[in-house]
């Protein structure tokens, strides 16, 4: 499963996508990943610039 989690993680889907589609907690998910050596995207995706 960690390995499964890496690749579609990787290919841009969220920790939430991926927990709802297994039925497991986003923290598993996040513990599999890690442990899979995955490298974690920061929170929240791009940023905005230019805020007024």
């Amino acid at each position: 499963m960690s390995r499964r989690l890496k690749l579609e993680y990787e290919e841009g889907k969220t920790m939430r996508e991926l927990a709802a589609k297994e039925g497991i907690t986003e923290g598993m998910v996040r513990r599999l990943l890690q442990e899979a050596g995955t490298q974690i995207r920061p929170r929240g995706g791009a940023q905005r610039s230019g805020r007024k």
